[in-house]
């Protein structure tokens, strides 16, 4: 007879981040396998809120910011025995470092590290306990193998259920299109550089920007731009639905100059059957195979201008959407990731 089982998820970063969402989606695979979730977040944290409109059970645990304290381990060890937790799945390095001092009160608790964030790795005796160490990538798991071998490492990729494969429209102009926040890691100067570029050999093209402002304001990006080409680029801020912005461009961008151990983004656009270009960052070359040089503005404009032709637009779009039903599905997610702790009972 299969076991269910119960798995806590302690999660102490107070904010929306990719280890918040792979934790939400990982537990909604095996929520939806059976498997009974709870949550240790910090109170009004958006892990805690989201927890509870899931309909998990959930206890208070410390913020990132502070010290880690003898009662985060009781309150976690106490709620571990009265719940009869199987499995401690942690998703940051502090709260490891807890899950391994809880499972000294209760042993019989199998410890997991799930990563999904950029963060490099410490590779000790507090990573070494864990029975499995969950990446979110390719990138991630390297991370660990490069510092330490040994160490229990399966890769689960996030998978998407919203596939959507509208057609295309064939008519000029091209719409390029960057989803993601305002901020300097995400390469928007890179993107506008390269823009530029194509408009001043003529090219047909438009360029499309969506996400909220950060730590960068449209108008100081706006002062990059020549005045001529001011029409050629369009500031939306933040989406409601990422999918009806990927549609409604032929190719996405992320030129990003660092981070991305995961990326959502690229799932969308790939999962929405569109052609992706992105920087040879972190995770990225994992999801597509038009790779420019990091921070190099003239590769960018050489890699979209190669492709500015509707029917190899077409091509590249299709395989894209191939690739995510079969490497990216939710479906292969919840498999993978069933399989993966079931195993280790």
């Amino acid at each position: 007879m299969m076991k269910y089982l119960k798995i806590l998820n302690i999660i102490d970063i107070p904010w929306s981040s990719a280890a918040a969402d792979y934790a939400l989606s990982q537990s909604k695979a095996l929520s939806d396998c059976g498997h009974k979730i709870f949550f240790a977040a910090p109170k009004n944290s958006f892990s805690f809120k989201s927890a509870q409109l899931c309909g998990y059970k959930t206890i208070h645990f410390s913020d990132r910011k502070r010290i880690l304290m003898p009662q985060d381990i009781f309150s976690v060890s106490s709620f571990c025995r009265k719940e009869k937790i199987d499995i401690i799945n942690a998703h940051t390095g502090r709260t490891m470092t807890a899950a391994a001092a809880v499972k000294v009160f209760t042993p019989s608790t199998i410890t997991v590290r799930t990563k999904a964030d950029a963060k490099k790795p410490s590779v000790g005796f507090i990573s070494k306990s864990a029975s499995l160490i969950i990446c979110g990538s390719k990138h991630i798991e390297k991370m660990y193998s490069d510092k330490s071998s040994g160490l229990n490492l399966k890769t689960i990729y996030k998978g998407f259920s919203d596939l959507k494969n509208s057609p295309l429209s064939p008519a000029p102009p091209y719409k390029i299109g960057l989803l993601g926040r305002l901020d300097p890691v995400k390469g928007h100067s890179i993107l506008i550089d390269a823009a530029i570029k194509l408009l001043k050999k003529g090219k047909e093209c438009l360029f499309y920007f969506a996400g909220e402002e950060a730590n960068i304001r449209w108008n100081d990006l706006k002062k990059l731009i020549p005045s001529q080409y001011a029409d050629k680029f369009k500031y939306l801020g933040k989406v409601n639905d990422p999918y009806a912005f990927t549609q409604s461009c032929h190719i996405g961008v992320i030129p990003s100059i660092s981070s991305e151990a995961v990326s959502r983004a690229a799932l969308e656009w790939i999962s929405s059957a569109r052609t992706l270009i992105c920087s040879d960052v972190g995770s990225l070359p994992e999801y597509t195979q038009l790779i420019f040089k990091n921070s190099d503005s003239s590769d960018l404009a050489d890699k979209m201008e190669k492709i500015l032709d509707f029917e190899k637009i077409k091509k590249i779009s299709q395989e894209n959407y191939e690739k995510a039903q079969k490497e990216f599905s939710f479906m292969k997610f919840k498999e993978e990731t069933e399989k993966a702790f079931l195993g280790l009972v």
